[in-house]
């Protein structure tokens, strides 16, 4: 029996050092998915047009949209793969157990939510300055001054939105792992409840839009999307601690 006592902090951070060291792979694939975003994008994300007096103006509309929507996906994809036995059984180099599995990969993707998060609002002006440096344009305008701290405040909401998403993906990720029927049934269930949704003109998923998107509180976007990922990395903890500690 040994003497040495392994306390729990001491634990989660050498674990977590391990895994930002171990899972680079999925920090390449975000680089891949955002260059893919900025490429999409070069083209804009919407456009409009007039015409009078014999003279046309065409507006095309650049932002980071497209960037910020396959970085939540990105989050999502990777949150379930941190799930499966090929990356838990990589904790089992250390003296672990359930908790500190968890704790490490939720700090792990909260790190991984602020550089995905960071990075999208950031192509966002990458994006803008090579369309001005290698496309041509009568007239470029950037649009309204933005203040360094509406940057700070964008990059804040994009980073607890990646954040979100992680937590859904480790959810249904757990769900997942306690039995493989799950693998399939959990993506019906979630399609077919939306489709009957959709159908059925539920106002339950515009709620819910508007609920986690339409907010004008700056305060109340972040408390709500801070406490839903709580909810839903606690569930995912109950839920893998009932797994044993090695499957």
């Amino acid at each position: 029996m040994s003497l040495n006592k392994v306390r729990l902090g001491k634990l989660v951070q050498k674990q977590t050092q391990f895994k930002l060291r171990s899972y680079s792979g999925i920090f390449s694939s975000l680089i891949v998915l955002q260059v893919l975003g900025i490429l999409f994008s070069l083209n804009g994300v919407g456009m409009t047009g007039t015409s009078a007096y014999n003279m046309s103006v065409s507006i095309t509309y650049y932002s980071a949209d497209i960037v910020v929507v396959l970085t939540l996906i990105w989050a999502f994809i990777s949150a379930i793969l941190i799930t499966t036995k090929a990356y838990r059984e990589d904790d089992y180099i250390f003296v672990t157990n359930r908790l500190s599995s968890n704790l490490s990969n939720i700090i792990f993707m909260a790190i991984a939510s602020i550089i995905g998060g960071v990075t999208a609002i950031l192509s966002g002006f990458l994006l803008k300055l090579v369309v001005y440096t290698f496309f041509t344009a009568e007239f470029m305008h950037t649009g309204t001054s933005m203040l360094l701290s509406e940057v700070i405040g964008g990059a804040i909401i994009v980073i607890l939105y990646v954040f979100l998403a992680c937590a859904a993906g480790y959810l249904i990720g757990s769900i997942a792992q306690m039995n493989r029927m799950f693998i399939i049934l959990v993506p019906v269930i979630v399609i077919g409840t939306t489709l009957l949704l959709e159908m059925s003109s539920s106002k339950l998923t515009t709620y819910m839009i508007e609920f986690y998107i339409y907010e004008h509180s700056f305060l109340m976007s972040l408390l709500k999307g801070f406490f839903t990922a709580v909810l839903l990395f606690t569930l995912a903890t109950l839920l893998s601690n009932r797994k044993e500690v090695r499957a």
